[in-house]
């Protein structure tokens, strides 16, 4: 799977901000951004770490 991901919905809570990213058109996951607050759906994401310690985690990069 590619690493590059779309922005289906961005939200912030406590500074952090959350998305729905979807890769390859179809495939949707549940991530954090880093940075920036000002994020519009359709922008590009990259895939900056995956990983899954109990729960997955996937963190994402505006481009």
């Amino acid at each position: 799977m590619s690493k590059n991901a779309k922005l289906v919905e961005i939200s912030s809570k406590d500074g952090k901000n959350f998305c729905i990213a979807e890769f390859e058109g179809n495939v949707r996951v549940f991530g954090t951004i880093l940075g920036q607050s000002h994020s519009t759906s359709g922008q590009n994401l990259i895939l900056e770490h995956c990983s899954y310690e109990g729960t997955t985690k996937f963190i994402f990069r505006i481009v």
